[in-house]
């Protein structure tokens, strides 16, 4: 027996117990346990316990699902009339035994266009993210040189879910910003943020055609807010921002664009160096914009602004202004400009923060 059907048989026995998996049988008389996950126009990807293997299509007689150990009892070799009936793809239906899957049915592999390690790589989120749920890591750098040296390093988790018939929307980012400032070759200064941002959003109306144009539609929408966050650039020990909008969001498919806004109550508590704590009544809007203007370039805009409904000279701005590069199929390169404003604060505490980012984000999903 040679080395590589010692190790099939060797995979059989291991996985004999799996009374939910399939049995691959191919021409040459071997048999491989395992599901079959996806397909190309020449090559399975059969998933087993020593990893995906891609195996030509025209070296397969059939698939046999149910009790593997049922199975195995079987002759390991397909009887000439059935490789015949077979062809070298996947057989004519008429060919197949009782227990069998035509293998014109397997789904389409999603993957089949991208190389076997990426493969392997998303099967492997595909296994292991929770169902629902996205995730993307981000990573960036900022460097400035004027009479001092200014470098921030910038990471973050987020992710979100639909469900509900895709009513219901949860999003959260987790983001932790570092800097460190040097005058002369000295560090003088090092200052960090970082904070969590959470949105949960309930549509309370299923999609209705756009009043902009038949190819669009749109939801009103009841929205959360709850963010937040410590800046000791702008001597923010803690602040957390409470927020419920109501609102509206479009989609336009044919051109790759969605908008929502929404103005609400909201109510802030703010403790600062020099500033007592406080608690603050606001009025915001929160606004997004997004539009996919071709296959691997999208553009971002985002806006959320509070007002201080008893002291008008008072108020917050966060804008953000950013366009992402679908790189690869793992990553994709973003440049986003932000811009802070905020005066709920003390009055010695520094208002305006600008910032120009290029990241790394990596999609989980």
């Amino acid at each position: 027996m040679s080395f590589y059907r010692f190790v099939l048989a060797f995979l059989l026995a291991v996985a004999v117990s799996d009374a939910g998996a399939s049995l691959l049988y191919l021409k040459n008389g071997d048999r491989i346990t395992g599901e079959v996950i996806g397909k190309d126009s020449g090559t399975y990807a059969f998933k087993t316990a020593m990893g995906i293997l891609n195996i030509p299509a025209d070296s397969v007689v059939r698939i046999v699902d149910g009790d593997v150990a049922a199975a195995a009892q079987a002759p390991a070799v397909p009887s000439s009339a059935e490789i015949a009936d077979a062809g070298a793809v996947s057989g004519a239906a008429g060919a197949q035994p009782s227990g069998t899957d035509v293998l014109d049915d397997v789904p389409p592999d999603p993957y089949a266009d991208l190389p076997s390690w990426m493969r392997e790589y998303k099967y492997f989120l595909q296994d292991n993210i929770p169902e629902g749920w996205k995730f993307k890591i981000r990573g960036g750098i900022e460097y400035k040189k004027t009479n001092s040296e200014l470098m921030s390093y910038s990471f973050s988790f987020s992710g979100n879910k639909d469900w509900g018939g895709d009513m219901n929307h949860f999003d959260f980012n987790l983001y932790y910003d570092y800097t460190q400032e040097k005058v002369a070759g000295v560090t003088s200064n090092t200052t960090d943020k970082y904070g969590l941002d959470t949105t949960y959003r309930r549509d309370l109306t299923q999609a209705i055609e756009s009043p902009f144009g038949k190819e669009g539609t749109y939801k009103i929408y009841l929205e959360n807010l709850l963010d937040y966050k410590k800046d000791m650039v702008k001597g923010i020990h803690h602040e957390v921002d409470e927020g419920m909008t109501f609102g509206a969001s479009f989609e336009f498919p044919d051109s790759g664009m969605k908008f929502s806004m929404g103005p609400g109550p909201a109510i802030r508590y703010v403790c600062a160096s020099g500033y007592d704590s406080h608690w603050v009544m606001m009025g915001v809007v929160s606004e997004n914009f997004s539009w996919d203007f071709n296959r691997i370039m999208r553009l971002e805009q985002s806006l959320y602004f509070g007002q201080n409904v008893t002291n008008f000279s008072q108020h917050t701005l966060d804008f953000m202004l950013g366009l992402v590069v679908h790189a690869t199929d793992i990553m994709d390169i973003a440049l986003r400009y932000t811009n802070e404003y905020d005066t709920i604060n003390s009055s010695d505490a520094v208002t305006t923060e600008q910032r120009l980012i290029l990241a790394f984000e990596f999609p989980l999903y």
